[in-house]
């Protein structure tokens, strides 16, 4: 399938009532079609891995183009500086998640990437950040990679203060999918909500109180 032929494959799937509830999610339907992620995904497994389909695709600017993008380009083939480039013209919450977590997370330089993008004052670049330890620290098994998970906790203390709902959020992700990879992350976890919560700034404290409430319900 090339380019105009997903195109039009798109279209045909679109359901345009469906962009009302985008919005009210915070999604960007400028230039959206209302096509939903299960749709994206069957499609993007007709079409199989497609370097240069993806890039034509993302260039079109369109949303459900740009994910599906993220959903054929080939895990292996995506570099740093590839992946910035993409991250810097997206505009909305759920494409930086998705980027994140079909395309960036399966590199195994993943986590070195996240340390560099949160020192990155841009919104989707610092969101890019903590979604790519999310996704990250479900898919990543065995109990020696625990270790580099719980150094990026780090990265919440450091950059706790960001009053970016959307940073805060994606912060708040990445410590709970730290916390399931098992005792010791969770432990880690919850030293960290600790410290949050003994810090004077109204906006640290908030997120340390809110995850420890959140775990300790879910673990106890």
């Amino acid at each position: 399938m090339d380019k105009k032929g997903v195109l039009e494959t798109l279209r045909e799937l679109a359901d345009p009532a469906s962009l009302q509830g985008m919005s009210r999610f915070g999604i960007d339907t400028a230039n959206a079609l209302g096509v939903s992620m299960p749709q994206l995904r069957a499609l993007g497994r007709r079409i199989g891995k497609d370097q240069a389909l993806a890039n034509q695709l993302w260039s079109t600017g369109q949303r459900e183009a740009r994910i599906l993008a993220t959903l054929i380009a080939p895990a292996n083939s995506a570099d740093e500086a590839a992946v910035m480039g993409w991250l810097q013209e997206v505009n909305d919450w759920e494409t930086c998640d998705q980027l994140c977590m079909n395309l960036v997370r399966h590199n195994p330089l993943c986590l070195e990437w996240a340390a560099r993008w949160a020192d990155d004052e841009r919104l989707f670049v610092r969101r890019a950040a903590f979604a790519t330890i999310a996704a990250a620290a479900v898919s990543t098994k065995g109990l020696d990679n625990d270790p580099s998970f719980i150094s990026m906790l780090e990265l919440v203390e450091r950059y706790a203060d960001d009053k970016r709902p959307l940073v805060h959020k994606s912060m708040a992700w990445a410590m709970r999918s730290i916390a399931r990879r098992g005792d010791g992350c969770r432990k880690a976890v919850m030293e960290t909500c600790s410290s949050l919560e003994r810090s004077p700034s109204r906006q640290r404290s908030a997120l340390g109180l809110r995850l420890r409430k959140e775990l300790v319900v879910r673990y106890g």
